[in-house]
């Protein structure tokens, strides 16, 4: 559990979701996005460090996810609990805030499901995870659909205007 570090209050809050393919590029090494999502996540975690009103929050969808395919992916025990602790390590590092969805999360996920069809349904529920957080910034994916699209950026500003978000949401593979 993330202790309070003495933030200097909500208006300057900023949570930062990152998505499955950032934390399997970390744990799985692959070899195009091993050393992109290795940065992301160092860059993350030294303002993490340095600002207490930064906090990484994680969708308990994305915890699954990342759980799932540690498990799809195993060769042999040992190979594992390596990947569980990478993981592990990943987590501390950022010391994440798990989260777990709402109703209004869910009515989020289903309308950005009805605007762009191209997002999967465990991503749109993660993306609206960070949608309903009004105080997100960021959102650090991989996911060509997810960066590409106007769709959810229209979304995010229609939430804004509407007074639902503080913040505005950056879908970005960096982060700074």
């Amino acid at each position: 559990m993330r202790k309070n570090r003495g933030g200097t209050g909500a208006e300057n809050r900023q949570a930062i979701y990152i998505d499955t393919n950032v934390y399997l590029s970390y744990v799985f090494k692959h070899e195009d996005t091993s050393r992109p999502s290795r940065e992301v996540i160092n860059k993350i975690s030294n303002s993490v460090k340095m600002n207490p009103d930064i906090v990484v929050k994680l969708p308990a969808i994305i915890l699954a996810e990342v759980h799932y395919n540690i498990l799809k992916n195993i060769n042999q025990l040992n190979q594992s609990l390596d990947y569980y602790w990478d993981f592990d390590g990943v987590l501390r590092k950022l010391n994440v805030v798990f989260e777990k969805p709402n109703y209004s999360i869910f009515q989020v996920a289903l309308n950005i499901r009805e605007v762009d069809d191209r997002i999967e349904p465990s991503d749109a529920l993660a993306i609206a995870h960070a949608l309903c957080d009004s105080h997100s910034v960021y959102f650090i994916t991989f996911d060509s659909d997810i960066l590409r699209s106007s769709r959810i950026r229209e979304l995010e500003e229609k939430m804004r205007n509407e007074g639902k978000r503080v913040k505005r949401l950056k879908f970005s593979a960096e982060y700074g």
